[in-house]
C-alpha cells in the first residue's frame, strides 16, 4: 500500500480500488487513510503537478484524440459537403477514418 503511494502518487481511494481488485475488499477507507497518514504521505493524490508533456508521455501508448472535417466535393448529385470523422493513436500517429457522411446529423 504504501510503496503504491510512493511510487504512483496515488491516493486512498485509488489504492483501496486497486486493494479490491485483489481481493482485499475487507480494508475500510479509514485504514488505508491512518497508514498512509502514519507513514508520513499524503492521503489525497497528487494533483495539478506535473505538465501537460508529462501527461502525454505518461499516458501515450493508450492515448487516442479525435476530430472532423468536412470537404466539399462534387458528385453525381452535384456539389456535397462530406464530413469526416477520425482518430489519431496518439502513440504511433496511426490514424482511423471512422466514417464519412453527407448528412452527419441522421441515423443510419
Amino acid at each position: 500500500m504504501l510503496r503504491l503511494a510512493r511510487e504512483n502518487g496515488w491516493g486512498y481511494t485509488r489504492i483501496l480500488g486497486e486493494l479490491k481488485k485483489l481481493g482485499l475488499g475487507r480494508i475500510c477507507r479509514s485504514t488505508v487513510v491512518n497508514i498512509l497518514k502514519e507513514a508520513g504521505l499524503d492521503p489525497g493524490p497528487k494533483r495539478g503537478e506535473g505538465t501537460w508533456d508529462e501527461f502525454i508521455h505518461r499516458h501515450i501508448a493508450t492515448l487516442w484524440a479525435c476530430d472532423f472535417f468536412s470537404v466539399r466535393t462534387w458528385t453525381l448529385g452535384g456539389m456535397v459537403d462530406l464530413y469526416v470523422l477520425f482518430f489519431i493513436h496518439v502513440e504511433s500517429r496511426r490514424v482511423i477514418v471512422s466514417g464519412v457522411t453527407a448528412n452527419p446529423t441522421t441515423c443510419g
